[in-house]
């Protein structure tokens, strides 16, 4: 490799080692370049660009969580439990169905409220998006934001790292 020059970083180095060897140079250990093509590695549920599959599980989330939705205002009257508690319990059941079974990405199931519980009349609109905004809602924000950047901060390259 040689001395590196004076614009070149000692990542840029690292980098250009870890390329002849075919390994991806992170702080930690070496991935093989071929781990890098195989998506997100840890954590994440992103297909590299290619369309999602829907496996046997994600396709009944799918037909589960409105049939619960539905089963639950349709047929559920506890007592003791207004038409509200069970429009709440209800929409409930269909936004715990689709976040666990994935069948749209997470931050698109936490957008379901704002539609279920004003159409069921369980809150107003307006109570309902306010909730989104609440203080302790953008302290929660502030420390993803934060756990993202330190996290990207461990890695060389993370485009290639998928274990970063």
């Amino acid at each position: 490799m040689g001395i590196p020059s004076a614009d070149q970083t000692s990542a840029d180095v690292l980098d250009e080692q870890a390329a002849g060897a075919g390994t991806h140079r992170c702080r930690f250990r070496d991935v093989p370049e071929s781990a890098s093509r195989q998506g997100t590695g840890r954590g994440g549920s992103s297909s590299g660009g290619r369309p999602r599959s829907f496996g046997p599980a994600r396709l009944t989330g799918l037909v589960l969580g409105p049939a619960l939705f539905l089963l639950t205002l349709l047929f559920f009257e506890p007592d003791g439990l207004s038409r509200e508690g069970v429009a709440v319990l209800a929409s409930t059941l269909w936004i715990g169905t689709w976040w666990i079974t994935e069948v749209v990405p997470i931050p698109v199931t936490s957008l379901l409220p704002i539609v279920l519980l004003p159409v069921t009349g369980a809150m107003e609109g307006d109570d309902v998006v306010s909730s989104y905004g609440d203080d302790i809602v953008f302290l929660f924000l502030g420390g993803f934001a934060l756990a993202i950047a330190w996290r990207s901060g461990t890695c060389i390259n993370a485009s290639r790292c998928p274990s970063c």
